[in-house]
């Protein structure tokens, strides 16, 4: 079981490479109305996949997909790109753009009803999160146990 969502606000994210696994699903938006898309056919390719269905899983993977492309297509440099992988041991999502420079850095003394809480979100919900650079793109990524 996932756990039920608190937020808690998040510090810097690690600089630090992303977990392997196995790539099951990559997508390319150009903008955030590709988003809702992208959210769905995540949805339907969990629910399609072999083994014991997680509803939990169905749900919380699609939300850290959408706040990861959120920002990258908000705050990075185009093209964005997002990649789901499975190990034996967990689920990974991970989204680069071209803003090599920009670390991701959660909101600070926002009011939350001014948005800007994605981070903090994903960071709540995940087992572990990280960022790095490589070939000029940055990758920000985060992970939830494969159950």
């Amino acid at each position: 079981m996932l756990g039920a969502m608190t937020i808690e606000r998040a510090g810097p994210w690690p600089p630090r490479p992303s977990p392997s696994g196995k790539a099951l699903w990559h997508w390319a938006p150009k903008t955030v109305a590709d988003l809702p898309r992208i959210r769905s056919e995540l949805r339907e390719g969990l629910a399609r996949l072999p083994g014991h269905r997680q509803p939990e899983l169905e749900e919380v993977l699609p939300l850290l997909l959408d706040e990861l492309l959120a920002n990258g297509l908000r705050h990075g440099n185009p093209p964005v790109t997002a990649e789901v992988r499975r190990s034996a041991r967990e689920w990974v999502v991970e989204v680069g753009d071209q803003a090599s420079a920009a670390a991701p850095e959660p909101a600070v003394g926002r009011d939350p009803a001014l948005g800007g809480m994605g981070l903090h979100i994903v960071a709540s919900l995940s087992s572990a999160h990280g960022w790095f650079v490589e070939g000029g793109r940055k990758f920000v990524w985060t992970s939830l146990p494969a159950v």
